[in-house]
């Protein structure tokens, strides 16, 4: 069963869903006053970009205390033949292994409606298979 919620400062509506498992999952979507979703800046947006020379994990945007980091695009360029996996600081891979030749990349623009969700506390790292440099491009926005 799904149930909605409006929060009382802003016009904001936080969908909750049960699985089968019975854990829960809450995401929040932003609506305008007729209820359509709004999908421009939103008072918790971030862009972050870093360049990484490094085979271990390595940070792509610090976590705020809290709060849940919810990604909604993601650009990655790669100058050599690599994997490169997005995960939280705990090494929970929310993007798995990506397989990129010398010079490959990707343009990731996720739906509002269905964020990647970093857990709260957890800071976004990039892991790649090589030591070659390769860039990430992250947009989001952390729960208010």
């Amino acid at each position: 069963m799904t149930k909605a919620r409006q929060d009382s400062w802003a016009p904001k509506v936080t969908i909750f869903g049960q699985s089968d498992e019975g854990s829960q999952t809450v995401v929040p979507i932003r609506v305008d006053s007729n209820g359509g979703i709004v999908k421009g800046v939103n008072p918790t947006s971030f862009s972050a970009t870093v360049t990484i020379s490094s085979s271990s994990p390595t940070l792509i945007k610090s976590s705020t205390a809290g709060k849940r980091m919810f990604i909604t695009s993601l650009i990655i360029s790669c100058s050599a033949s690599m994997n490169v996996a997005i995960e939280d600081e705990g090494g929970t891979e929310s993007i798995k292994p990506l397989y990129f030749s010398a010079n490959g990349g990707l343009v990731y623009p996720i739906p509002i409606e269905t964020p990647i969700i970093i857990a709260e506390d957890k800071d976004l790292r990039g892991d790649s298979s090589s030591s070659s440099a390769y860039s990430v491009t992250v947009t989001g926005y952390f729960d208010d």
